[in-house]
């Protein structure tokens, strides 16, 4: 811009000195007088030039903006930190996840009843040695037995003590070669019990028998 009003006021300064000239100058001044016309034009033209140059320009102003950034962290959320339970064995750990985790385990209680029939052979003991005419049989029974059978290896015959009677808590059954429900030699004894709710109990003895 300051470039351009430089050549204005010197295109101004010739147009001032062309218009003091002598209306009677000599043909040199006015050969100078026609050379400056031309200097006065060739300015005009780049002035012109200049202008429109100048005029094309569009001088933008670029606004800085500065952005920021703000990052807001929510602390609102409170964590509280489990407390471990102080456990020894499997079950105890299992314990400690139950606690933790929020789980709920359900147990079932089994109810358990205890077996309270029995059947029991007193005498003679077991791989007892006898000898006699006939050995002798005792045993102890659980109440509410309604019946007993007795079974031998010498005849394999079952046979139901006629002395025994329902309810009892005492049994006895004798065995003799007579009866043939005993022999020489290595003898078992099976005695079978029979209870009121269904269930049966057997006890077994062996015995060595002589004459």
């Amino acid at each position: 811009m300051k470039k351009t009003l430089n050549i204005i006021l010197a295109v101004s300064a010739f147009f001032a000195f062309t218009a003091c000239g002598n209306p009677n100058q000599s043909a040199d001044d006015a050969a100078k007088q026609a050379e400056v016309q031309k200097q006065v034009d060739e300015l005009k033209e780049q002035v012109s030039k200049l202008k429109d140059e100048q005029d094309g320009v569009e001088h933008v102003q670029v606004a800085k903006t500065e952005v920021k950034t703000e990052i807001k962290t929510d602390t609102s959320i409170e964590t509280k930190p489990v407390e471990p339970v102080q456990t020894n064995g499997i079950a105890l750990q299992i314990e400690n996840i139950v606690k933790m985790t929020g789980l709920e385990i359900k147990t079932e209680e089994k109810v358990v009843v205890k077996d309270t029939t029995s059947i029991v052979i007193d005498t003679p003991k077991d791989q007892s040695n006898i000898s006699g005419d006939a050995v002798t049989f005792t045993g102890t029974i659980s109440a509410g037995a309604t019946k007993i059978v007795a079974k031998s290896s010498a005849d394999n015959d079952p046979y139901t003590l006629q002395s025994f009677k329902a309810g009892s808590k005492k049994f006895t059954y004798k065995a003799a070669l007579a009866f043939k429900n005993l022999k020489v030699g290595k003898n078992t004894f099976e005695f079978t019990a029979y209870f009121k709710d269904g269930t049966t109990k057997t006890a077994t003895v062996t015995i060595n028998y002589s004459k």
